[in-house]
């Protein structure tokens, strides 16, 4: 949870050009999404039921979908 309140402290940050003018549409994340999206990752998160395909699958990911953007939503957004 704690990464989910940095991340919502710390909102990501748009540049759409650099000092010089050149359009560089760059988005500069806070260490804690990555935080919560390599966690996301780390447990099978974006591709449990196609990496192991079995009844209740598709459900178990709902579930576990829902726990993980009770931290932070803006992740699932991937």
């Amino acid at each position: 949870m704690a990464a989910g309140f940095l991340a919502n402290q710390n909102k990501p940050v748009f540049s759409s050009h650099d000092r010089y003018g050149h359009r560089i549409d760059l988005v500069e994340f806070h260490p804690a999404y990555h935080e919560l999206m390599r966690t996301a990752v780390e447990h099978g998160l974006p591709s449990l039921p196609w990496a192991h395909p079995q009844p209740g699958a598709h459900v178990a990911r709902a579930a576990m979908t829902y726990l993980h953007s009770q931290a932070e939503a803006g992740t699932g957004c991937r």
